[in-house]
Protein backbone atom coordinates (compact mmCIF):
# COMPACT_ATOMS: atom_id res chain seq x y z
CA UNK A 1 0.00 0.00 0.00
CA UNK A 2 1.14 3.61 -1.30
CA UNK A 3 2.31 5.88 1.84
CA UNK A 4 0.13 9.10 3.06
CA UNK A 5 0.35 11.38 1.46
CA UNK A 6 0.18 15.15 2.26
CA UNK A 7 -2.58 17.03 1.41
CA UNK A 8 -2.98 20.48 1.68
CA UNK A 9 -6.94 20.87 2.27
CA UNK A 10 -8.36 24.32 2.22
CA UNK A 11 -10.28 24.45 5.40
CA UNK A 12 -14.30 24.55 5.14
CA UNK A 13 -17.33 23.47 6.88
CA UNK A 14 -18.57 21.38 3.24
CA UNK A 15 -16.97 20.05 0.13
CA UNK A 16 -17.75 19.13 -3.34
CA UNK A 17 -16.28 17.64 -6.80
CA UNK A 18 -19.53 18.21 -8.68
CA UNK A 19 -20.55 21.91 -8.57
CA UNK A 20 -23.69 20.05 -7.09
CA UNK A 21 -26.47 22.58 -5.65
CA UNK A 22 -26.75 20.89 -2.18
CA UNK A 23 -23.41 20.67 -0.68
CA UNK A 24 -23.51 17.37 1.53
CA UNK A 25 -20.05 16.47 2.44
CA UNK A 26 -18.01 16.96 5.38
CA UNK A 27 -14.58 16.11 4.50
CA UNK A 28 -12.94 16.18 1.00
CA UNK A 29 -12.43 12.11 1.09
CA UNK A 30 -16.59 11.84 1.31
CA UNK A 31 -16.98 14.67 -1.79
CA UNK A 32 -13.98 12.90 -3.91
CA UNK A 33 -16.04 8.86 -3.04
CA UNK A 34 -19.16 10.60 -4.11
CA UNK A 35 -17.53 11.60 -7.58
CA UNK A 36 -16.41 8.37 -8.05
CA UNK A 37 -18.93 5.74 -6.56
CA UNK A 38 -21.16 7.47 -9.70
CA UNK A 39 -19.20 6.04 -12.10
CA UNK A 40 -18.64 2.61 -10.35
CA UNK A 41 -19.53 -0.82 -11.61
CA UNK A 42 -19.31 -4.03 -10.26
CA UNK A 43 -16.91 -5.43 -12.26
CA UNK A 44 -14.81 -2.27 -12.93
CA UNK A 45 -11.36 -1.13 -12.23
CA UNK A 46 -11.17 1.27 -9.54
CA UNK A 47 -8.18 2.47 -10.73
CA UNK A 48 -8.75 2.79 -14.25
CA UNK A 49 -12.36 4.67 -13.58
CA UNK A 50 -9.96 7.22 -11.39
CA UNK A 51 -7.65 8.03 -14.59
CA UNK A 52 -10.70 8.74 -16.89
CA UNK A 53 -12.26 11.44 -13.98
CA UNK A 54 -8.77 12.74 -13.36
CA UNK A 55 -7.86 15.66 -12.98
CA UNK A 56 -10.20 15.87 -9.47
CA UNK A 57 -11.20 19.42 -8.44
CA UNK A 58 -12.46 19.63 -5.00
CA UNK A 59 -13.92 22.58 -3.34
CA UNK A 60 -14.10 24.02 -0.03
CA UNK A 61 -17.41 25.62 1.20
CA UNK A 62 -18.09 27.64 4.48
CA UNK A 63 -21.39 28.65 5.67
CA UNK A 64 -22.50 32.36 5.65
CA UNK A 65 -22.12 33.90 8.84
CA UNK A 66 -24.60 36.19 9.51
CA UNK A 67 -23.58 39.58 10.92
CA UNK A 68 -24.80 42.48 12.98
CA UNK A 69 -26.40 44.33 10.91
CA UNK A 70 -29.16 41.85 9.71
CA UNK A 71 -30.23 41.01 12.74
CA UNK A 72 -30.61 44.80 13.22
CA UNK A 73 -32.34 45.30 10.61
CA UNK A 74 -35.04 42.39 10.77
CA UNK A 75 -35.28 43.84 14.75
CA UNK A 76 -36.16 47.42 13.25
CA UNK A 77 -38.58 45.49 10.77
CA UNK A 78 -40.58 43.40 13.34
CA UNK A 79 -40.46 47.08 15.36
CA UNK A 80 -42.46 48.75 12.90
CA UNK A 81 -45.02 45.68 12.04
CA UNK A 82 -45.53 45.64 15.82
CA UNK A 83 -45.91 49.72 15.98
CA UNK A 84 -48.22 49.75 12.86
CA UNK A 85 -50.42 46.45 14.68
CA UNK A 86 -50.83 47.85 17.83
CA UNK A 87 -52.22 51.30 16.27
CA UNK A 88 -54.33 49.70 13.82
CA UNK A 89 -55.78 47.41 17.03
CA UNK A 90 -55.47 49.47 20.26
CA UNK A 91 -54.66 53.21 18.87
CA UNK A 92 -58.06 54.94 18.05
CA UNK A 93 -56.40 58.20 18.03
CA UNK A 94 -52.86 57.25 16.10
CA UNK A 95 -50.93 58.43 18.66
CA UNK A 96 -49.21 55.43 20.33
CA UNK A 97 -48.13 54.32 17.02
CA UNK A 98 -45.91 57.21 16.85
CA UNK A 99 -44.87 56.76 20.06
CA UNK A 100 -44.12 53.15 19.82
CA UNK A 101 -42.08 53.75 16.48
CA UNK A 102 -40.51 56.90 17.90
CA UNK A 103 -36.77 56.71 18.12
CA UNK A 104 -36.32 56.44 21.66
CA UNK A 105 -38.64 53.74 22.13
CA UNK A 106 -36.70 51.80 19.48
CA UNK A 107 -33.20 52.54 20.95
CA UNK A 108 -34.71 51.17 24.22
CA UNK A 109 -35.86 47.70 23.16
CA UNK A 110 -33.78 47.46 19.80
CA UNK A 111 -30.57 45.62 22.05
CA UNK A 112 -33.28 43.14 23.33
CA UNK A 113 -34.66 42.22 20.23
CA UNK A 114 -31.72 41.39 19.09
CA UNK A 115 -30.26 39.81 21.52
CA UNK A 116 -33.63 37.45 20.88
CA UNK A 117 -33.17 36.92 17.82
CA UNK A 118 -29.87 36.23 18.25
CA UNK A 119 -31.01 33.46 20.65
CA UNK A 120 -34.13 32.68 18.06
CA UNK A 121 -32.25 31.90 14.53
CA UNK A 122 -29.13 30.34 17.03
CA UNK A 123 -31.63 26.79 16.59
CA UNK A 124 -31.14 27.02 12.76
CA UNK A 125 -28.32 26.81 10.50
CA UNK A 126 -27.56 28.97 7.56
CA UNK A 127 -28.01 27.14 4.40
CA UNK A 128 -25.62 29.28 2.38
CA UNK A 129 -22.47 28.59 1.66
CA UNK A 130 -19.24 30.37 0.35
CA UNK A 131 -16.51 28.71 -1.56
CA UNK A 132 -13.26 29.64 -0.01
CA UNK A 133 -10.67 27.28 -2.02
CA UNK A 134 -9.93 24.30 -4.26
CA UNK A 135 -7.53 21.41 -4.66
CA UNK A 136 -6.82 19.83 -7.44
CA UNK A 137 -5.64 16.29 -7.54
CA UNK A 138 -3.73 14.11 -9.99
CA UNK A 139 -5.54 10.56 -10.72
CA UNK A 140 -2.28 9.22 -8.72
CA UNK A 141 -3.16 10.99 -6.01
CA UNK A 142 -6.45 10.36 -5.79
CA UNK A 143 -6.24 6.04 -5.88
CA UNK A 144 -3.96 7.08 -2.97
CA UNK A 145 -6.36 8.81 -1.17
CA UNK A 146 -9.19 6.21 -1.98
CA UNK A 147 -7.03 3.23 -1.31
CA UNK A 148 -6.73 4.96 2.56
CA UNK A 149 -10.36 5.96 2.34
CA UNK A 150 -12.25 3.55 0.69
CA UNK A 151 -10.12 0.17 0.63
CA UNK A 152 -12.82 -2.05 0.08
CA UNK A 153 -13.14 -0.67 -3.31
CA UNK A 154 -9.74 -2.25 -4.29
CA UNK A 155 -10.38 -5.36 -2.17
CA UNK A 156 -13.65 -6.66 -3.87
CA UNK A 157 -15.48 -5.97 -6.96
CA UNK A 158 -18.64 -4.45 -4.68
CA UNK A 159 -18.97 -0.84 -4.89
CA UNK A 160 -19.96 1.29 -1.90
CA UNK A 161 -23.70 1.84 -0.19
CA UNK A 162 -24.73 5.35 -1.00
CA UNK A 163 -23.74 8.23 1.10
CA UNK A 164 -26.43 8.40 3.57
CA UNK A 165 -27.58 10.83 6.79
CA UNK A 166 -24.89 13.84 6.12
CA UNK A 167 -25.90 17.26 6.84
CA UNK A 168 -26.67 19.38 3.43
CA UNK A 169 -25.96 22.58 2.44
CA UNK A 170 -27.41 24.48 -0.72
CA UNK A 171 -25.65 26.88 -2.63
Amino acid sequence: MAETQKIDWPVGDLYDCRDSESLIHESPEEAIEELIDAWLTKDCDVAKEIQKLAPVTVAAYVRQTIGDSWFEAEADRLLEVAAEDWGEEFDSEGDNEADLYARETKAAVLPDLVAVLKKFYAHSVPWNCERVGEVTLSSEQVVVLMREHRPDWFDSDEPKEPLTDITECDV
